[in-house]
């Protein structure tokens, strides 16, 4: 594991999910990031200098990938809505606080 460690590009121990893609997408020299969250714009064509193409990750032995998650999942709404009482409810919706 260290060897592998030790090809990292040192920048990338300070990037966050977002700057590590954007860094991916403007680089020639970067080709891979072996695990993180999918940012969808990141996976259009147009959108940075290069396309990014997401998989599936490593799994042992046929039975899938036990787990995946890197970390917290969020939900948004935008500031610019039309709708601010609907887009407001669907997410207490989804996620309910627990009584």
């Amino acid at each position: 594991m260290q060897a592998l460690a030790d090809l990292v590009d040192p920048a990338c121990r300070g990037m966050d999910p977002i700057a590590a893609l954007d860094a991916l997408a403007d680089s020639k020299t970067h080709r891979v990031i072996p695990l993180t969250y999918l940012y969808a714009p990141n996976g259009h064509a147009g959108y940075r200098s290069q396309q990014i193409r997401f998989h599936d990750i490593p799994a042992i032995g046929q039975g899938g990938p036990n787990g995946s998650a890197l970390g917290g999942t969020g939900v948004a709404v935008s500031a610019r809505t039309a709708l601010p009482e609907i887009c407001t409810r669907f997410p207490i919706w989804l996620a309910p606080m627990p009584r």
